[in-house]
């Protein structure tokens, strides 16, 4: 029974967060991001984060309860609906939410469809721009930043360099989901402030 309920928990928790999604969208109830906390996981990616941009002198960047919650729905849309079946990559978003779907394909031809994710979400009106992983064999922390410390483009989204020198990270959301991660940066701060955890 532990088992089986192993397995069918995810579903269920998409399950719900679908039901919710719909709510909000038909102005039906608060955003679920006002009730939104990270893992233990998430929490530890976002440590992590940090201590590498402290190591190069740079400042910390805000948890942001939106982008937090806008990085959670990726990771479990990518695990649940895979809609990053070539040619579109892990910026991809399935049509089972109340987000608009694409095929991001690494020509960035439908980069707006990953900056728009936080405003059709979440009360958070600026743009995002997202880095994102897997690894077949389960994702933790450290192997999620590690990656991206390998990749040039991914590692200079997290550290400000290349086309992303000037631009000033003010929030930052997290999400670790079974073989998948995401951190998304924003430029402004999050008008809903930090993840309340109860």
């Amino acid at each position: 029974m532990i088992k089986a309920f192993r397995y069918i928990a995810p579903f269920l928790l998409l399950i719900a967060l679908v039901g919710l999604f719909a709510n909000f969208k038909m102005g039906k109830s608060k955003p679920i991001e006002s009730s939104y906390c990270p893992s233990s996981d998430d929490m530890q990616l976002y440590k992590l984060i940090m201590k590498y941009r402290d190591s190069m002198g740079l400042d910390t960047i805000s948890l942001s309860n939106s982008l937090c919650y806008v990085a959670l729905s990726h990771t479990l849309d990518l695990k649940m609906f895979n809609p990053h079946k070539p040619p579109c990559n892990l910026h991809s978003w399935s049509e089972n939410g109340i987000w608009s779907s694409c095929c991001y394909t690494p020509d960035h031809k439908k980069a707006s469809c990953m900056w728009d994710k936080p405003r059709e979400m979440t009360s958070y009106r600026s743009d995002g721009f997202e880095i994102a992983t897997f690894f077949s064999g389960g994702m933790t922390p450290e192997i999620a930043l590690a990656a991206w410390q390998k990749s040039k483009g991914h590692n200079e989204i997290i550290v400000n360099k290349g086309i992303w020198k000037e631009m000033k990270w003010r929030a930052i959301g997290v999400s670790i989901y079974d073989n998948y991660s995401v951190v998304w940066f924003g430029t402004q701060p999050d008008p809903d402030k930090t993840p309340r955890c109860k």
